[in-house]
């Protein structure tokens, strides 16, 4: 074997066909927009997509708030502009044809995790889907076709709606890290659905609603072993393999991200508000509580007393080499990659306070009349990035906003 062969083969890797096929899908099927106007538009200049997208294959992100401040809602439109088609085919009376209706939506496979605790999420995003086709239906049917939906284009939503959810994978997990760790490596496999009818059978979206909710219970576990064991030998106790079960779920995550190209979402529950370390004031951001090896990119370290969360602009370092392109790429030194961008949901937003002349009758039916004009309620948020400068990669963040109405998540362009 003369040199120059033995170099040629030298640089040819070997793999599977799995791993060649995902390989280009990073590259070449980007998972696209949020569809959430302020979010993309601060997000885009960052991201190194050339097709538009704001989303890229392997992110991984935290939507992070207190209870009722809008994180399933969020995964649900996730979810929604995932699995809905780009457009309806609706039969018209007047036309032998059928009528495109866009719906903007991507055709993808998703799945999602929740606890079994936790009620079927299948008849509200069902609900979702209806309302969000039948806005898009409306508007092109009072123009070009009858006043009303005739039978044959009902049936045409319902079976775009049953089409679009037999693209959707739900597993229930029960509470504890290693039962979420099985869950995560079940989605390993491709995921075919017979007769779904188009659209990439690959799995592309992984919503995890709940992961946080182990977080008490791994504990009470924790603390149970340590003072059974103390009692009797008076050193605590050792953790066992439901108290190191993260770095299991990480791991699984990893393989989701590496060698599928998937986009995971996971909420985390805010339990308790960060505190500036000089003042002990609370801050609107969260202090993180899962154990490593998940991530907590803003936590406070060691000498970053003089620096309040809220207002800095400081940009931390990346554990992303600047050669990265297209994909999320860790440092060699890293198990794991790191998150891409968190969201901070900080609940409903308040408006002025009313006079106080004015009666709880007139406030009511004030409220009343903004809903009745399709307007529903008002949430803050905040999205940080790691590794960008200016304020999005600091504490502190970029602000956006979104609504909860009665069909989900509003968007607002401004």
């Amino acid at each position: 074997m003369t040199s120059s062969t033995a170099q040629m083969l030298a640089q040819i890797e070997c793999g599977t066909a799995l791993q060649a096929i995902n390989a280009v899908r990073y590259h070449t099927a980007p998972p696209g927009p949020l569809f959430v106007s302020q979010l993309d538009e601060v997000l885009a200049p960052y991201r190194s997509s050339t097709h538009g997208s704001t989303l890229q294959r392997g992110d991984f992100i935290e939507v992070v708030g207190a209870s009722g401040s809008g994180k399933s809602t969020f995964l649900s439109f996730l979810l929604l502009t995932s699995l809905l088609p780009y457009s309806l085919p609706l039969p018209l009376p007047s036309s032998s044809t059928p009528h495109h209706i866009p719906l903007g939506g991507k055709s993808q496979f998703c799945a999602l995790l929740h606890s079994v605790s936790s009620p079927s999420s299948i008849p509200a995003l069902a609900r979702v889907m209806r309302g969000h086709i039948r806005t898009a239906v409306s508007g092109v049917v009072s123009t070009v076709g009858p006043a009303r939906l005739t039978p044959a284009m009902e049936r045409a939503i319902e079976a775009c709606v049953a089409e679009s959810l037999g693209r959707l994978r739900i597993v229930k997990v029960k509470g504890r890290y290693r039962y979420w760790a099985l869950a995560l490596r079940s989605l390993a496999y491709p995921l075919v659905t017979p007769g779904a009818g188009g659209g990439e059978e690959a799995l592309s979206l992984v919503c995890m609603d709940g992961l946080s909710a182990c977080f008490w219970p791994e504990r009470y576990a924790e603390e149970e072993r340590s003072a059974a064991g103390k009692k009797r030998t008076g050193v605590p106790g050792v953790r066992g393999l439901e108290g190191v079960g993260m770095r299991d779920v990480m791991d699984a995550i990893g393989v989701l991200r590496k060698e599928m190209g998937c986009v995971v979402v996971t909420t985390t529950q805010g339990l308790w508000h960060e505190k500036k370390p000089e003042t002990s004031q609370p801050t609107q951001f969260f202090a993180p509580y899962l154990p490593p090896p998940y991530p907590s990119p803003w936590a406070f370290r060691p000498g970053d007393a003089s620096e309040d969360p809220s207002t800095s602009t400081q940009a931390y370092p990346s554990t992303l080499p600047a050669s990265s392109t297209s994909t999320v790429r860790p440092q060699p030194e890293s198990a794991h990659w790191p998150f891409t961008f968190q969201l901070v949901l900080l609940g409903r937003s308040r408006g002025l306070q009313m006079p106080t002349d004015v009666m709880l009758a007139d406030a009511l039916n004030a409220r009343d009349r903004v809903r009745r004009g399709g307007v529903g309620d008002r949430y803050m948020a905040r999205v940080r990035m790691r590794g960008v400068e200016g304020r999005l990669g600091g504490r502190a963040g970029v602000e956006w906003g979104f609504g909860i109405g009665d069909e989900g998540l509003e968007v607002f362009a401004d």
